[in-house]
């Protein structure tokens, strides 16, 4: 099913990811172009943590 993608140019979502080896990131994400159901995004890596963090942590 698809959804309907919605957003503002220029928004930015602060996130954690991890890679395959399990080492996190933390990564502030923006919109950068919206077309329709497209949007792209440019990501900026500013920290790599040393642990998972924790859900209590996120919020």
């Amino acid at each position: 099913m698809r959804w309907p993608l919605r957003g503002e140019k220029g928004v930015t979502q602060r996130c954690w990811i991890s890679d395959s080896g399990g080492q996190v990131y933390c990564v502030n994400v923006t919109a950068t172009i919206l077309e329709g159901d497209h949007i792209k995004f440019a990501i900026d890596v500013d920290d790599k943590l040393t642990s998972r963090p924790v859900l209590g942590e996120l919020l």
